[in-house]
């Protein structure tokens, strides 16, 4: 039993006072879902974001458990002070992330914009492709409420990436069965990571 998507850890200026900065909160969480069963745990926090690697590979290893951390990069607004890295810096940066050691990331998690892809995210696209070439890593995306699917896997195709290596993340936060059956046919995977209204985050609630 696999939690294809989660966020055990997550620190942005985005989310002020939704941050998930509590390693015991996190240990807590994925002992509760080993105790029902789990065995793997997907941890879609990119780069920058509070990830806690090294912590996590120690509290999966004592708990017996599979964590598989991000490297990669969220949309702009995640990063206040904004670094104009070029294509092949950050790729460089995402393959050392990849590399064998203590805390390693087993997936390349790129935040996409809501129906249009921006030139941040292009770059952020383009090199999640050279990482991938080079370590075989598959790339997650955060799709902003569910879209832009098809846009990704043209960028993505353009530069080589078998479409079998990318994961759409939030899918059901826009809930259209035409858009799933194009997204899946076209071999990608599709992560249905909560229940959502559509445009809306997981779990969303009407506020009382």
């Amino acid at each position: 039993m696999t939690n294809s998507h989660d966020h055990l850890v997550l620190r942005s200026p985005l989310l002020v006072g939704q941050e998930l900065d509590d390693l015991q909160a996190a240990t807590a969480e994925e002992r509760a879902f080993t105790a029902a069963g789990g065995h793997a745990i997907v941890q879609w926090t990119p780069r920058r974001l509070g990830r806690h690697c090294s912590e996590l590979a120690d509290i999966a290893a004592e708990a017996g458990i599979h964590i598989v951390s991000a490297t990669g990069r969220h949309r702009a607004g995640h990063y206040p002070a904004d670094r104009r890295e070029d294509v092949e810096k950050l790729a460089g940066r995402f393959v050392a992330d990849l590399a064998a050691g203590p805390g390693q990331c087993g997936l390349i998690e790129i935040g996409t914009g809501y129906h249009h892809l921006d030139h941040f995210e292009r770059v952020s696209l383009q090199a999640a492709a050279h990482s991938h070439h080079e370590t075989g890593a598959p790339i997650g995306l955060h799709l902003e409420r569910g879209t832009g699917g098809e846009l990704v896997v043209g960028v993505l195709h353009e530069h080589g990436v078998p479409v079998p290596s990318i994961i759409f993340g939030h899918v059901g936060r826009n809930p259209t069965t035409d858009i799933f059956l194009d997204l899946a046919s076209s071999g990608a995977f599709l992560c249905f990571d909560g229940p959502s209204q559509a445009n809306h985050p997981t779990d969303w609630r009407t506020p009382t």
